[in-house]
């Protein structure tokens, strides 16, 4: 760590808006020497305007994300085996043949079971 008066004067430059005369600061550790410059100690205005394009390219990493996504997307959509229309016809034409069957076969139980009540309660009274 660098000591405190070094700090201070690191600190006062910087607050000043002029270069630090410092330009490497020597710490010692008890294992070894790091050397850290003054704009490593003191967050200096081009730092923190460099803090503002680092959130400007977050955002735009967002937005390259959604794009490459939605390119993967319309890629896979390009692999799909589409039906073509008459094989849409028929499929629709089935289902709505079934749908119909059915709707019958519950008529016919619906009136069965009508007639069935109806027999029941005329033969109470």
């Amino acid at each position: 760590m660098p000591s405190k008066n070094t700090k201070k004067k690191l600190k006062e430059s910087a607050k000043s808006q002029q270069p630090a005369k410092v330009e490497e600061v020597v710490v010692e550790t008890t294992e070894n020497v790091e050397v850290e410059t003054a704009a490593e100690v003191i967050e200096t205005p081009k730092q923190q305007t460099n803090e503002k394009v680092k959130k400007n390219k977050k955002v735009e990493k967002k937005s390259s994300k959604i794009k490459k996504k939605t390119k993967e997307v319309f890629s896979e959509l390009k692999k799909v085996n589409w039906p073509t229309v008459k094989q849409v016809a028929k499929k629709t034409a089935t289902v709505l043949t079934v749908v119909a069957i059915f709707a019958v076969a519950l008529l016919g139980i619906h009136k069965l079971l009508e007639v069935i009540y109806t027999l029941f309660i005329n033969s109470i009274y």
